[in-house]
């Protein structure tokens, strides 16, 4: 027989029935948490998740989680599908002859969050009661510490428990809890008491090797990360800010192969994976004669995708796509103004022709992609008629650009390229290598001059944190 709130306050009263919250918590308030039947509970800032990398689950295996901190301020973002552990603030002893049962309140479960799968808490139980956060439908959901997240409903039994839970060393029970408290977490925590998950401000898109080194080689750090079954290698690593104790996390992956299709595929993955504040397709593309120099950088304002048409008795009726850049970033590599870059391109031109104190330039406008290497310069001369904002052609840039828009909560896109031909038949590989640095210069050196916030301002965390940043649960 469930216990109504008379019985539930006179228990709490006279301490049969304890609850108890840790001092950096708001205290438990009965006028507002007791419900006829029912006491609510409140959402924690401790989480624990799987780590992203994690693509199976292995039962005989330790499982790689992370632990996640929250200021009680702070925020944290579900994703569609994802399933994480959470604490409540409410610590219970029950005595023997009480057990109790997790139930979801229904303003949390109408907006698709589930909050419990096993319910039953056994008499005799202490410490804070586990939580199974679990998003449900098609699209993030933001969770806050504090939130009236589950409540509890209490049943008295037809007797005391013979063995309580966790009441002696020889029962299955003993020492064991549903999960531990946020005093047993050994991990480590920066001064504003923030660790687990570090998020990803920018993934990085290259198609080539030498497009993935260049960008490589201009890194502070990175590691390889390859998982299990899944055909990318993923390059984690950071850019620190000058002058700052801020660093930029980021990923660079390079796709399979070519064109749009490979782009769209590879990027979803990759996005779906790291959820990246912004990506950015960053390689070499031919430009337009007279418009662009070898060697010089082209920022997209637009990528114009060239392929749709519509087929008639006349011939192909083109009907191009645009995926514009985010105009924040746009915005800020326009009023990027630092040459410092230039002198860190370690490649050679191939010939010093053009070469002066404002080689390479810097363009805005269209990059057009397509499924297609352009080595005809009366194609091009076609695109740019279609697009007269055009300046560069490659293949991935819309790609990227899709899958980056097809996101929950869409990711900021920009497109950056140095010219390395002319897309005519005179097209070789000359320019490629320092086409590949410049733009790979032009892009760290950008993200350098911190064009949007880090996720992680404010936040020290350290080499050894870097590399591994979850612990055992204990």
């Amino acid at each position: 027989m469930f216990i109504v709130d008379k019985d539930l306050k006179n228990l709490i009263d006279q301490d049969i029935l304890q609850i108890n919250v840790d001092d950096e918590y708001p205290p438990f308030n009965p006028l507002e948490q007791i419900g006829p039947s029912t006491i609510d509970l409140r959402l924690g800032r401790v989480f624990r998740k799987y780590k992203p990398e994690v693509n199976t689950i292995d039962l005989t295996q330790e499982v790689e989680t992370v632990i996640i901190e929250l200021p009680l301020d702070g925020e944290l973002t579900i994703q569609p599908g994802e399933l994480l552990l959470a604490l409540t603030v409410e610590e219970f002893k029950l005595p023997p002859n009480i057990s109790a049962f997790i139930a979801a309140r229904s303003s949390i479960a109408r907006l698709g969050l589930s909050v419990v799968d096993q319910p039953l808490i056994h008499p005799g139980y202490k410490g804070s009661i586990a939580l199974q956060l679990k998003n449900n439908i098609d699209r993030p959901i933001k969770i806050k510490p504090l939130v009236a997240i589950c409540q509890v409903i209490f049943f008295r039994g037809t007797t005391f428990a013979e063995i309580p839970y966790g009441s002696n060393a020889t029962d299955k029970y003993y020492n064991e809890s549903i999960v531990p408290q946020p005093s047993q977490i050994r991990v480590e925590l920066d001064e504003n008491r923030q660790a687990g998950v570090i998020p990803i401000d920018f993934a990085i898109v290259t198609a080539l090797p030498k497009e993935r080194d260049a960008v490589l080689s201009y890194l502070d750090d990175y590691e390889i990360v390859q998982v299990a079954l899944e055909p990318l290698t993923y390059y984690r690593g950071r850019i620190y800010i000058p002058g700052t104790d801020d660093c930029y996390e980021v990923v660079v992956i390079m796709l399979l192969g070519m064109g749009t299709g490979e782009a769209v595929v590879a990027s979803m993955e990759a996005l779906r994976r790291w959820h990246p504040e912004n990506v950015i397709m960053v390689g070499i593309a031919a430009g337009v004669p007279d418009k662009v120099a070898l060697g010089d950088i082209v920022v997209a304002n637009f990528a114009f995708y060239y392929e749709l048409a519509k087929r008639t008795s006349k011939g192909d009726q083109r009907r191009g796509q645009y995926f514009y850049s985010d105009r924040l970033l746009y915005d800020r590599a326009i009023s990027y103004k630092a040459h410092s870059w230039k002198s860190k391109i370690s490649a050679v031109p191939p010939d010093t022709l053009h070469v002066n104190k404002d080689f390479p330039r810097i363009h805005f406008g269209a990059i057009a992609s397509g499924e297609k290497v352009l080595a005809d310069a009366k194609t091009l001369a076609q695109l740019r008629n279609e697009c007269p904002e055009l300046l560069a052609a490659g293949m991935e840039g819309a790609g990227v650009a899709r899958a980056a828009s097809h996101q929950p909560r869409p990711t900021r896109f920009l497109e950056v390229r140095s010219i390395c031909d002319y897309g005519d038949k005179q097209k070789n590989d000359d320019w490629q290598a320092f086409a590949a640095e410049a733009a790979a210069a032009f892009t760290i050196n950008l993200l350098r001059s911190c064009p949007v916030p880090p996720q992680t301002r404010g936040r020290k965390v350290n080499a050894s944190h870097f590399r591994e940043v979850i612990e055992a649960w204990t």
